[in-house]
């Protein structure tokens, strides 16, 4: 940045630079001037957009894997002319504040970053000289959108799969390695913990090196010609080995949901997928693949109102599968009482679920970025 004029930029209504979509950004550009300027004009411009991209091979086998989708890209004059025009103008020295606004479109993804692809929002104000380098300044924003529990008629609902497979050719095929999965309800949170029921059974001739239930996170990006998929295990439960004809039962032991996670899937996005899977796992020594039992659950950041209770019957005690007292589909609205306690933030966003035109509203993360100033929110998604 040149030396005789430095740009800050100041979000209004959002100190952290986190905002909900479809809300109105507002803010104030300053300029300070060292001395007296010629210039064209001062632009701000606005823009979000999500990239995918990797290679694979090397050399002369090295392929490129590429994907690109924009969600917005504005850009408004607040002194002097467009970039269009060739009318000069001077600005003195001192400081001088230009305020701006523009208004996010709703339904766009959250900011999320992958190990192969990125949904970024920026805003960058130039500063156009005449005959000489422009000076700009640009910066990221965050877009954190809810993911509430409460809208998805599944969360309250259990899940449950079973699998089986041989390890063996069939000239020498014993019994088969069996797994099935249990979870009381699909929808969690940060800091929940997903109870486990699972059986494995190990009626083939090889030991099984280890059997475990674990928490899983998978991310697809999707390039024009192909996906690829990365993922990793965010905890596990652990089980023992097991001998030929062993069995053995998880009853309820639990996986804590990480705090650090991005809510299930990401609404707006076309090209990166976000999805958690809890899953049995028998591991059998030698040449084999493992045998995997998965089910997927939703990880969201507005809990269900009535979680608890689809999970507890009278008295406090779990109740069994496939029983529940809990209408299928609550829709209580989320105070700005729970919201000032669980995220610290009292604004009422200007955007809800009717004015999206969604069937399904995924959510944040906190986000840190921009020199010592750590961004995060988030809001009470009203009644």
């Amino acid at each position: 940045m040149g030396k005789s004029t430095t740009i800050e930029i100041f979000h209004e209504n959002n100190p952290n630079a986190t905002y909900l979509p479809g809300q109105l950004m507002r803010g104030v550009v300053v300029l300070h001037n060292a001395e007296r300027l010629e210039l064209r004009g001062v632009r701000v411009q606005f823009k979000g957009d999500a990239t995918v991209r990797w290679s694979e091979g090397s050399g002369k086998n090295r392929r490129s894997y590429w994907n690109h989708e924009t969600y917005f890209n504005s850009q408004c004059v607040v002194f002097g002319n467009p970039a269009s025009s060739s009318e000069k103008t001077e600005l003195g020295m001192g400081d001088h504040s230009y305020p701006f606004q523009y208004q996010l479109p709703p339904g766009i993804p959250m900011t999320f970053e992958g190990a192969h692809g990125r949904v970024t929002y920026n805003i960058a104000v130039t500063v156009d000289k005449p005959w000489a380098f422009d000076v700009t300044l640009a910066l990221p924003f965050f877009v954190l959108t809810p993911l509430d529990l409460n809208l998805h008629p599944d969360a309250l609902s259990e899940a449950k799969w079973s699998q089986e497979k041989f390890i063996c050719c069939w000239c020498c095929k014993s019994g088969p390695l069996s797994a099935s999965i249990h979870v009381p309800r699909k929808g969690y949170v940060a800091g929940d913990t997903i109870r486990v029921f699972s059986e494995m059974q190990n009626l083939s001739s090889r030991n099984i090196k280890q059997c475990c239930v674990v928490l899983n996170k998978c991310v697809k990006f999707h390039a024009t010609s192909k996906t690829r998929t990365v993922g990793a295990e965010l905890c596990r439960v652990q089980g023992p080995e097991l001998p030929p004809g062993g069995s053995h039962h998880f009853h309820g032991e639990t996986l804590t949901v990480p705090q650090d996670l991005e809510p299930s899937f990401l609404l707006g996005c076309n090209i990166i997928d976000i999805q958690y899977y809890v899953t049995a796992v028998m591991d059998p020594a030698g040449p084999a693949f493992d045998l995997n039992a998965p089910v997927e659950v939703i990880i969201g950041n507005i809990p269900h109102a009535m979680a608890a209770g689809a999970e507890m019957g009278v008295g406090g005690v779990p109740r069994p599968f496939g029983t529940t007292d809990v209408p299928a589909q609550p829709m209580p609205g989320l105070s700005p009482a729970f919201a000032q306690q669980q995220y610290g933030i009292t604004q009422q966003p200007i955007a809800t679920t009717q004015q999206y035109g969604m069937t399904q509203q995924y959510g944040g993360m906190e986000f840190a970025g921009g020199g010592s100033n750590n961004y995060s929110s988030a809001f009470d998604y009203g009644k």
